[in-house]
């Protein structure tokens, strides 16, 4: 049996310390278009306000989303590609209310990047 997608428990999680970090706005700006990173960064700080921690939006999760809206896919495609890298390791709840609490204007400037 494979336990790679198992959590780790306390005595493993005990070995090791946490660092705060955050991400570099520089990078995270040359990796997707403008309304990509906005997104993410909203998304990444209400995930963070609503202690949502199955979602981890980081420059890798950005660089995705930015190939996704630079394809040549309908905008449908696009739309359920773009829910599909933000909502991971989140339920269908829990990514609705989080997204809910970003301002329509982004999500609006996001979803013109689409067509």
């Amino acid at each position: 049996m494979s336990t790679t997608g198992a959590r780790l428990d306390a005595a493993t999680l005990n070995r090791f310390i946490r660092i705060e970090h955050d991400y570099s706005d520089k990078i995270e700006k040359s990796l997707a278009p403008a309304q990509v990173v906005t997104y993410a960064q909203e998304l990444r700080e209400v995930l963070k306000q609503k202690g949502l921690h199955g979602s981890m939006i980081t420059p890798r999760t950005i660089k995705q989303a930015g190939a996704i809206v630079r394809s040549k896919l309908s905008a449908d495609s696009k739309r359920e590609m773009i829910v599909d890298t933000f909502k991971q390791g989140l339920t269908d709840e829990q990514y609705k209310s989080a997204i809910s609490e970003i301002n329509n204007g982004i999500r609006a400037d996001l979803d013109g990047a689409l067509v």
